[in-house]
């Protein structure tokens, strides 16, 4: 049997009678918040930036700019040419189509950015 503690605002009497009721299933005690809070937070795992040797990797930023771009395995790039730098704390895109060429940047520990996959979506074919 549960108890509810008998806070200032309470009076025993009535902290009897919640206590009877919630026994007998008439009465639903909201849960413990800060106990569910704890049970989330130590079953919940943060999902962690991939290491920064994998960033470093050519193929790897072209797969994680095609992932960003929904292009499926096969499908050719909406670009005539499209390379990637790793500079420092930046990433370069070089890309073209026709004879129009854009360098976009992006941060490396944001790549690939929302804001450079919208860009890279304005300028495609």
């Amino acid at each position: 049997m549960s108890t509810i503690p008998v806070s200032p605002s309470i009076s025993a009497a009535e902290a009897m009678y919640r206590d009877s009721l919630s026994s007998r299933g008439s009465l639903t005690l909201g849960p413990d918040y800060a106990d569910l809070a704890r049970r989330i937070s130590s079953s919940t795992t943060v999902p962690q930036r991939p290491p920064m040797h994998e960033i470093t990797n050519e193929h790897t930023r072209k797969m994680w700019l095609a992932m960003r771009l929904r292009l499926v395995e096969g499908q050719q790039w909406p670009f005539d040419f499209l390379e990637t730098h790793l500079s420092g704390e930046r990433v370069l895109v070089f890309t073209a189509i026709g004879d129009k060429h854009v360098v976009l940047e992006d941060a490396s520990e944001l790549f690939p950015s929302d804001a450079l996959v919208t860009q890279l979506r304005l300028i495609a074919k």
